[in-house]
């Protein structure tokens, strides 16, 4: 039966329906502060999840442009620098061919080598800027770290992406698994708004048993009274059934002898006669 209003349950599974609501009831704020806990882990999972994006972010753009950009710069370059330096072994085995080569020829090398030089300066320079985007990946690092080539870069930009990949999973993963408690949070809701109209309806119950007990107790009192006042008037009644007793018994007496005297006087009646 209900322990609250002592209703008996028609079905066993009324009576347990009953137990499993109010263990739910009982263990809903429990659940919910658990489910709060896991909601804040794994929104601070996913603001680390935000941050490693911002870095891919920034991988992806040096990948897509500023390295290819450097990358052909440097290849052009190269290319120059290949041609020049063959130019300058013709230009030297001329010179060794022909010792004496005309001064315009002369002035010629010297500005080739002149150009070399600045192409091999530039091509420092583009180093240079290779090595700040490098810089760029491990920026938040406090330890200097030795200029990577491109294929460390490369390397790095592959692990990272690995990273990324398999946070992105775990990412949605957590989504899925967030959407999940969502929903679950929803149906405790529901649940717990299905409680609490149960709690009402209960409260309502209990209020009405109360008001039906106190009316009970009030009758109860009442009757209580009304049987002392019963017994008191019987008490007072005693003397005067005691009387009314006496008076009929005298009275049945008075009877008796009136008709014996009747009697008498009838016969004496009929003697006369």
């Amino acid at each position: 039966c209900c322990p609250l209003c002592y209703r008996k349950f028609e079905k066993q599974s009324e009576g347990e329906q009953l137990i499993r609501d109010m263990e739910l009831q009982i263990k809903g704020p429990e659940y919910r502060n658990k489910i709060d806990r896991d909601l804040t882990l794994l929104q601070e999972k996913f603001e680390k999840c935000l941050n490693l994006k911002s870095i891919h972010s920034q991988l992806q753009d040096l990948e897509d442009k500023d390295i290819p950009t450097l990358k052909n710069s440097m290849k052009q370059l190269d290319n120059e620098i290949l041609q020049l330096k063959t130019k300058q072994n013709d230009l030297e085995q001329e010179l060794n061919d022909h010792i004496c080569l005309p001064l315009e020829q002369c002035e010629q090398i010297k500005t080739d080598i002149i150009m070399l030089n600045k192409y091999i300066n530039e091509r420092k320079d583009f180093e240079t800027k290779i090595n700040i985007c490098q810089q760029k990946l491990t920026k938040g690092q406090k330890t200097t770290t030795i200029p990577r080539s491109l294929d460390e870069v490369k390397q790095i930009k592959n692990d990272i992406q690995n990273q990324f990949d398999y946070l992105d999973k775990e990412l949605q993963c957590k989504h899925k698994e967030l959407r999940s408690q969502q929903d679950l949070i929803q149906e405790l809701r529901e649940s717990l708004t299905e409680l609490k109209n149960e709690k009402l309806k209960l409260s309502s119950d209990i209020q009405k048993k109360e008001r039906l007990d106190e009316q009970l107790q009030k009758s109860t009192n009442n009757i209580q009274t009304l049987k002392v006042e019963i017994e008191t008037d019987k008490t007072s009644l005693e003397p005067i059934n005691t009387n009314i007793d006496m008076k009929t018994k005298e009275k049945n007496r008075f009877k008796i002898e009136k008709e014996k005297t009747l009697s008498t006087l009838t016969e004496s009646v009929c003697i006369i006669r």
